[in-house]
Order: C-alpha cells, then structure tokens, then sequence
C-alpha cells in the first residue's frame, strides 16, 4: 500500500529531471567523462525515486522492496563519482583497467548483502518500519559491514574532493568557476551525508536525495550558465600548458598575466614574473619588446635565438585582445618553436638543389665541391671535407670549406687502421658532441685537433654506393654543441643519394682521364688519326691530322670525309666507305688533301668500333710520301747498278773476246817452239817457251773465268755436260798443282787413284771448280803441311 506525501513527490519529480538531464548532457560530445556524469545522475535518480518509494510504503515488505532497489543507485554513486573526477580533470593514470575493477568490488558485496538482510545481521542488525508520521519509512540498527561501507564511500569522495581541489589551484585564473562549481556541488551532498550519519537529522528521515535536489539545480545552474561541461578545466592544461606553442598574455598596461610550459622552458620565465611589466623581466626576449610596439596583429615574424649553445627558430604571432565594445584590453604572443621545421625546409631546399645541380656536373672535383659548398649552408653545419674511400680503405680529403689550412694538413689522410676509416667501413654514421670532446671520450689527439680548429660538433657520414662505402662526409660545427636530430636525418638523406652521382663522377672523372691519355696518345702520334661516323661525317681527328691538313677541330667538325680526298676519288672514296663498314677491306691507299690543295699519298687503315656509343669508323692514316721517295731513290739506284753492271759486263765481253785473240796465238807459238820443229833450241829455251805456254793458259783461263762470271751475273752461262773418269780427272788437276804445292813442301794426297769413277759434268767448269779449291787450299795451308 502506497501514501505518497508532499516530500515523496517532490523526490520523484527531482529523480525524473534527474534522469532527463542525465540524456541531456550526452548530446555535449562523445567523451568517457560525460559518461561517468550520466552515470551518476543515472544512479541519483535511482536512489532518489525508491527512497520516494520507500516513505511512501506502509507495509514492510514493500517498503524492504525499494529500500533495496534504492541501494541500486546508492553503491554506485561514489564509484561513477569517482570516475567522473578522474576523467574531467584527466588524471587517467588512476582510471587503470584493474582499478577500476576493484573499485567495483564492494558495491558488488554491498548489493549481495543488502539483497539478502533478512538472512544475516552484517548490515542491518535489526530493521522494522513505521506507519505513523508525516514520512513512513524503514528504521534499523547498522550492522558492522554497514560502517564498513560508510567508510569506503567516505574515502572514496574524499579522494574525488582532493583531485578536485588540486586542478582547482592549478588552473583556478581559467577555469575557476566551473572547478569552484564542482567543488560546491560535491561537498554540500556529501556534508548532509556526514551530517545524517552523525545523528543530526530526524531519525528516519534520509536528506540526501534533497541534498542531491540542490545539487542538481546548481549542476542546471553551471551547464547554461558557464558551459560547465562544454569543456573540461584539464583542457587548459592540455591545450594551454601542454600545447606544443608559447602563449604569452599581457594586460594594457604591457604586464605579464599568464604564460604557459613552453614559455617557461625556453624563456626562463615562470609565476614569479606573473604582474610584473614585460619589459622589466630578465628573461623576456628584447625582440618581443620590439614587436609590442606596433599596434597591429602580425603574424608569422621569424626569430633565431640561441638558446644554451643550441640555436632555436620561433615563428611569432602577435594578436591584440579586446572587449567586445573593442576597447583595447591586451597583446597574446604565440610563440611556435618552428626549428625542426625550418632544418626540414632548408634540407629539402638543398637536397632539390643538390640533386638538379650535381646531376649537371659531370667532373668529380666540381661535384664534391658542389655538394660540399650546399652542406655547409645548414644551419648545423658551417664546415667540413669529402673523403673518398681508396681501394685499400684509406681515405683522402678532396674538397673542403671552412676549415684551416693547419687542421686541413692534420687531417687529409687517414690510413685504413685510422678511427674514421674504421667507422665509414662500420657503415653507420657517427656523431661527436662537445661534451664528448671535453670529456676524453675520443682518442686525445683527435679532441686536441678538434678543440684547437675551434669545432664544438661533428659528424662522419659514409657514401655508399651498390653497398660499397665510396666517400664519407666529415662536417661540423663552431657554434652547435650538438648536431640536432633533424639535421641528422637529413644529412644522412643527403648521404643515401650523394653516392649515385658521386660514383658516376668518378666513372666519368675515369673516363675523362682515360679519354685525354688517349687523346694525347692520338696526339703523340705521326699518323693522322679521325674518327668517322657511318655516314662519313668527321667527327674527331688528332693534331698530326689538324697540322698536316691545315684545318681546326671547329672546321673538321662540320667536314665529311670526302672534303679530304681529291675530287675525282670521291666516287672511290664512298665505295671505300662501305666497304669499310661492310668488313670487307680494312685499309686503303686513297690520297688526302690539305686545305692548300697539297696532295699526301697516305696508307690509311681502318677499324670499326664505338665512339660515345655510336658506331664509328677509326682511321690511322700514315704519310707515305718519303717511304715513296725512298723507294724511287733504291729503284733509280737499283737501275743505276744494273745499267752499270750490264755496261761491265759488256765490257768484259768485249775485252775478252780481244785478249783472246791474241792469247791464243802467243800460246800456238810457244807450244810451237816447245815442239822445236828446227831442232836449234836448247834446253833452256825449251823451258823458256814451257813457261811461256803455261802461262799463257793461266791467263787464259783468267779471262775465261771473268767471261764466265759476266755471263753469270747476266744469266746467259750454259754448262756442257759429258762422261768422264773422275780419277783420271782429279790426277790431271794433281799434276798441275803439285808445281804450285812443291814451293811451300806441301804435299798433295789423291786417294781417288784406286777407283774408277765416271761421273756426268761440264768437265771445264769442274776443272775449274777443282782449281780454285785447290788454290785457297794451297793459299791457307802452312809450309810443310798436307793437302
């Protein structure tokens, strides 16, 4: 049976504005702490409907019956309390999964033992109801669990009071009123709730759900008045505090009201100096003071500063603060540390230069300086030097900026055991601050040149290219202490795609070398050395070819081949041609002429090759003209000689034949007188004419050799064969010599005596053959000897 009365009536409306309300704020925005908050409304309206209820029961079942559905929302309260706290002033490191679950706990036994009070004495030791009175209602003595909870929910909305306090006088100059609002409407339930349980009130009378009445309408009070939940007091913190830009707040009169985190960390200024004028604050940037004075708002003003050895970037913004009746109330500096920003920027401008840049340079030297004339345009770097990696891992300093002729002399070379040739094959790049220097953690040597150069950073980068460290970049600093982490990464990016062009300028720095030793080869030579294309088109030549020719390089750039042959061998020359490319002749002797019309018998030989990529024709011409001279000259003399020899020959024909002619007839006589037809010579005149004879016959037989020599030389000899005995030979020719071999007591050996041998020969020829062997013989053998 129910009664309702005045008081249970108005808890029941104030639950159902409890639970409209509780719909209502979920349509501010999708967040954890808004839920909490309609939870908690939820719970209230839980526990201020069955409390309505409850006084209103005259039976004691019924009444039992909402006093346990009132607990519904009563455990819960404290909790979603609790969580809501958490939320709203954004201390999640409370709000853990597992806290929460213990949270949860006791409201959990609490609900069991409230449910089940009829079977123990834990909360309720004795319970009954009463009928008479304004306000019926449940009367009992608490059990010992009962305190127990009391005290759990005391703790539990004591900790959610402090969390509010704490952001209160955090952020109390912003956020004040929502915070004080908060504070209000948690204290004032919770002090009638302390108050009931010292005994205060009436017994039997519950004010809480009245107290969370009042409550309500301030929580009405705080959503359309001051946006209590359109924002949380923990979003200042956030987007004020903890905004990665400086916020700066002055008054008219020039005097700081607030700044944030940002401002404090890199301008040193704090609560201290909140009030005092701007100008008058030690750590207040002058360059701000300069821009305060313009009236207007700016925006994006740049500014370096050097903060702590560390140079910073800051892009002001400046905006003037005024009332809505646009009277002038103050100045907000916004201050964006843009440092990483700018590096970024400047590194993505150098590497788009880098890149346009060294790919138009085809030379090594103008590629490393190029490169290392943009990496000192960082604002990091203001020095360094490019080393390549030789073959055997040493390196050697190519180019270099901005360091001193004494460190440069110190550190050009370092061999292959050396620490930086150690960390460009470790292939990471490494990094030394100042601090490193000054602490001796690198070897002394190296920190004492570092230090006396005046460098404060430094950096080695490898170059690598197809995984093959090639270079290395060595850049440092006179004011950074440290090279800043941006600045690492986009040397390193520079570095990733340096080692292409680097290693295709010294492919072609090769190339280039390989070219001019050729070139000077070409050049060194005689011959005249060109280079044609398929369609005979002249495309280089050496300084033998442009000398004896008498054309420039421009000139033969724009000639054809046919422009160097003589007019009536073009045809010739374009067949040669082809056949050339064909493969089918690789030479020709087809004169040049030079610019005078001077003609030059040449031998040209020809091969077919690749000259920058296309097929070309690479032809050696050899002047010819003084081998031809030559040769005419030993033609002319070889025709002198043989008209002189003919004429010998002639000569000796002739004389011969007179010689003979008389020879013969002292030689008739002298045998006619050895015969002595008259018998009136003595003996003496016998031999007389012997010798007479004889001699004659050697004098014959010397013109008859001399005939026969001529007639040698002239190929007109004719040998007359016939059978004779060879012993019988060689003893005719024995008995002759021995005349001559009896004046040096040589003795002459024939042993052919014995044998008859017949053999088929120009008997004349062979006499005389025999003779002359004979005679050298006689000539070289010693007195005494043996033949």
């Amino acid at each position: 049976m129910l009664y309702p009365s005045l008081y249970s009536f108005f808890l029941i409306i104030s639950g159902i504005l409890l639970i409209v309300m509780g719909l209502y704020i979920r349509q501010f925005k999708d967040s954890e702490y808004i839920t909490y908050f309609s939870m908690l409304l939820f719970s209230v309206a839980i526990y201020s409907i069955f409390y309505a209820l409850e006084i209103s029961s005259t039976t004691m079942r019924t009444s039992l019956f909402f006093y346990k559905l009132q607990y519904v929302g009563i455990v819960l309260i404290p909790v979603f309390l609790l969580l809501f706290s958490i939320s709203y002033t954004r201390e999640e490191k409370w709000a853990t999964p597992s806290r929460i679950f213990v949270l949860f706990i006791v409201p959990v036994i609490t609900l069991i033992l409230v449910f089940t009070t009829e079977m123990h004495y834990l909360f309720h030791e004795v319970i009954y109801i009463k009928t008479t009175g304004p306000l019926f209602g449940l009367y009992f003595e608490p059990g010992i669990y009962y305190w127990f909870y009391q005290f759990y929910l005391i703790i539990l909305v004591v900790f959610c009071i402090v969390i509010f306090f704490k952001t209160y006088f955090s952020n109390r100059s912003f956020f004040g009123i929502h915070l004080l609002l908060l504070i209000i409407c948690s204290l004032l339930p919770f002090s009638i709730y302390l108050l009931y349980l010292a005994g205060i009130f009436p017994e039997g009378f519950d004010p809480i759900p009245f107290a969370f009445t009042l409550t309500m309408i301030m929580i009405y009070i705080g959503i359309f008045r001051y946006r209590l939940l359109d924002i949380t007091p923990l979003a200042r913190s956030f987007l004020f505090e903890n905004m990665p830009s400086g916020f700066i707040v002055l008054d008219g009169k020039g005097r700081i009201v607030d700044v944030n985190q940002f401002v404090e960390k890199y301008m040193d200024l704090g609560a201290k100096d909140i009030g005092k004028p701007a100008s008058e604050v030690s750590g207040y940037w002058h360059e701000l003071l300069d821009l305060e004075l313009n009236d207007n708002d700016m925006k994006n003003i740049v500014l370096k500063k050097s903060l702590g050895g560390t140079t910073f970037w800051f892009a002001v913004n400046v905006s003037i603060l005024c009332n809505e009746h646009g009277d002038f109330h103050g100045k907000m500096i916004v201050l964006d540390n843009i440092t990483d920003k700018k590096l970024t920027d400047d590194i993505l401008s150098i590497q788009h230069d880098l890149s346009i840049e060294m790919g138009t340079r085809s030379d090594l030297i103008s590629t490393l300086n190029s490169l290392v004339e943009h990496l000192v345009t960082i604002e990091a770097i203001d020095s360094g030097g490019i080393y390549l990696v030789g073959d055997n891992g040493d390196l050697d300093m190519i180019v270099h900026n901005g360091l001193s002729p004494e460190f440069v002399a110190q550190s050009s070379h370092y061999d292959k055991d050396s620490l930086n040739a150690k960390i460009v094959r470790d292939g990471k790049a490494a990094y030394i601050k100042y601090s490193d220097m000054l602490s001796g953690n690198l070897i002394n040597s190296m920190s004492e040149d570092f230090l006396s150069e005046g460098l404060k950073s430094m950096t080695a980068i490898p170059i690598h290219f197809e995984g093959k460290a090639i270079a290395c970049m060595s850049l440092s600093s006179h004011t950074y202490n440290e090279i800043p982490e941006q600045t690492r990464n986009g040397l390193e990016s520079i570095a990733s795609f340096a080692g292409e062009y680097i290693a295709r300028a010294k492919i072609q720095d090769m190339m280039n070398r390989q070219k001019t030793d050729l070139e000077n080869l070409f050049n060194s030579m005689d011959d005249l050395f060109f280079v044609l294309d398929e369609s005979g088109n002249i495309i280089s030549t050496n300084k033998s070819a442009r000398l004896k020719l008498g054309y420039s390089e421009e000139e033969f750039s724009s000639m054809k081949v046919t422009d160097v042959h003589p007019e009536e061998s073009i045809d010739q020359v374009i067949s040669v041609v082809k056949e050339l490319l064909c493969g089918k002749i690789d030479s020709c002797s087809i004169p040049l002429v030079s610019k005078d019309g001077t003609h030059i018998p040449v031998e040209t030989r020809v091969t077919v090759g690749k000259w920058n990529g296309q097929k070309v024709m690479f032809g050696i011409s050899r002047d010819v003209s003084e081998r031809q001279k030559f040769e005419q000259d030993i033609i002319d003399a070889k025709n002198k000689a043989e008209e002189a020899n003919r004429i010998k020959s002639e000569f000796l024909a002739n004389m011969s034949h007179e010689l003979r002619t008389p020879l013969n007839s002292i030689i008739g006589f002298s045998q006619l007188l050895h015969s002595d037809p008259f018998d009136n010579l003595t003996a003496k005149e016998i031999g007389y004419s012997q010798n007479i004879a004889s001699s004659g016959k050697h004098l014959l037989d010397l013109i008859n050799d001399i005939l026969d020599l001529s007639k040698i030389e002239s190929g007109e000899m004719e040998l007359e064969c016939e059978k004779f005995n060879l012993t019988t030979f060689i003893c005719e020719v024995e008995e002759v010599m021995k005349h001559l071999a009896s004046k040096k007591n040589i003795e002459i050996h024939n042993k052919t005596r014995s044998e008859s041998i017949e053999v088929h020969a120009d008997r004349l020829r062979m006499k005389q053959i025999l003779y002359n062997l004979l005679s050298n013989s006689l000539k070289f053998t010693p007195e005494n000897g043996c033949i």
